[in-house]
């Protein structure tokens, strides 16, 4: 089973818009940088190999 990890990242987040249980015991003035991670599984049937290219 093979997996792929997806990354968005985000800078310059203001910390007044993220979640209160996120915010709690940062400046609400400030900004963040916001990483979300998320691993995805692929199919089966997707088998992808580099080095089976010419």
């Amino acid at each position: 089973m093979r997996t792929k990890l997806i990354r968005i990242t985000t800078t310059n987040y203001p910390v007044s818009r993220l979640p209160p249980d996120l915010r709690e015991g940062l400046d609400p003035t400030a900004t963040v940088t916001v990483v979300i991670e998320h691993e995805e599984e692929l199919p089966d049937w997707f088998e992808y190999d580099n080095a089976d290219k010419d």
